[in-house]
């Protein structure tokens, strides 16, 4: 059996995340909103996030004088494309 502990270690975990994720992406949303006065395609926003969370963790590596391994770079490179390719079928759409 799991002590509770451990459960509510996981589950504060969980919270924190979902809350960080929600502040993150509503805040993001609003402030496109008001920047841009055009709703937000949420594919756009969520690979903004991801690039967001890629560039932290590499600049924190930097700061701290860390080794930055390129795997660390795949992602943010991966999503960079998927979000140019959404861009373009959405402009192909739309002409």
């Amino acid at each position: 059996m799991i002590p509770l502990v451990f459960l509510a270690a996981i589950l504060a975990i969980i919270l924190m995340g979902g809350f960080y994720f929600a502040v993150a992406y509503f805040g993001l949303k609003f402030l496109y909103k008001k920047l841009f006065r055009r709703p937000v395609d949420p594919m756009i926003l969520m690979a903004a996030m991801t690039m967001g969370v890629f560039l932290i963790l590499i600049g924190q590596r930097l700061w701290y004088h860390q080794q930055v391994e390129m795997t660390l770079l795949l992602p943010p490179i991966a999503v960079l494309g998927i979000m140019v390719r959404h861009i373009r079928m959405r402009s192909r759409r739309k002409s």
